[in-house]
This record gives C-alpha cells, sequence and structure tokens, in this order.
C-alpha cells in the first residue's frame, strides 16, 4: 500500500509545483507585459 501510495504523491507534488509555476508565470508575465 505505501509502496503503490509512493509514486502517486510523487506525480501528484510535481503536477502541483508545474501548475503553481505556470500560474505565477502567467501572473508575472502579464504584469511585466502591462507595465513595460
Amino acid at each position: 500500500m505505501e509502496i503503490a501510495l509512493l509514486p502517486a504523491m510523487f506525480f501528484a507534488g510535481m503536477f502541483a509545483g508545474f501548475l503553481m509555476a505556470c500560474i505565477v508565470g502567467v501572473t508575472l508575465w502579464n504584469r511585466m507585459r502591462e507595465g513595460g
């Protein structure tokens, strides 16, 4: 159970980190485009 749960948690964390990075990147890009 634990061994099968580790990859799921790893991929979930990677997906969450990727999604958060995308949101932050888009927000910074919009802010830079409006400011510049």
